[in-house]
């Protein structure tokens, strides 16, 4: 077939199967594969045809004083006038899955370079506005916790209408405590001068059945 070139083959990669290698051709006739002279794949490319392609090839010097490319799989893509596209790995499943990955690589179907470009900064651009609502919600939903906590400490209370009502105002000498219940809700209670010395010292245990936990300043 007229698009798998026999090159250096130093990984002994065996030529795909000739009806892969036919499908591929009718999927895009420009495309072509050969056997990576670098590592265990294979190297899908395109036919530069009427674009630049490949100027340049990077050089290296062998001990003997011999210069070689530095990268023979791009000293070929140079000598054949390629451009790379994609790897298959050696031991890939030749179905028309393949080309199908292909298909979503090639930036002539999505409009070209100009096209594609767009597209992807506007996916940026809507990833970054997700992100900031994302951002924004945690913390508006964090301010939240923060300012009924505030409120408690206060002697207020907010009900699920963001309304504040305040507490009614403590007797003379009382302070107000928050106190759990049987059902693990948590209210606001008054305790007098009296049991607020027991509190403060050791907890009697008719003091600790009341489930008061916490002084607040009235």
């Amino acid at each position: 077939m007229r698009n798998f070139l026999e090159t250096l083959n130093p990984f002994s990669l065996k030529t795909p199967p000739a009806t892969w290698l036919a499908e591929l051709w009718a999927f895009d006739p420009e495309l072509v594969v050969f056997p990576s002279a670098m590592e265990p794949v294979y190297r899908v490319c395109k036919r530069a045809g009427n674009r630049p392609g490949i100027q340049t090839v990077k050089q290296r010097k062998l001990n003997d004083g011999t210069t070689v490319a530095a990268n023979l799989d791009t000293q070929t893509c140079w000598a054949n006038r390629l451009v790379p596209v994609s790897s298959i790995h050696p031991h890939a499943n030749w179905s028309p899955v393949l080309l199908q990955d292909l298909a979503d690589r090639s930036i002539s179907r999505f409009g070209g370079h100009a096209k594609v470009s767009q597209m992807l900064e506007d996916r940026e651009e809507s990833e970054r506005e997700r992100l900031d609502r994302e951002t924004g919600d945690e913390a508006a939903h964090l301010a939240g916790h923060v300012y009924r906590g505030l409120k408690w400490d206060q002697g207020e209370t907010i009900d699920p209408l963001s309304k504040r009502r305040s507490a009614p105002p403590t007797k003379s000498g009382f302070k107000r405590v928050m106190q759990t219940k049987g059902n693990h809700q948590v209210v606001m209670t008054e305790i007098s001068p009296a049991e607020q010395r027991m509190l403060i010292s050791t907890p009697p245990p008719e003091t600790r059945d009341r489930g008061l936990i916490q002084l607040t300043d009235g």
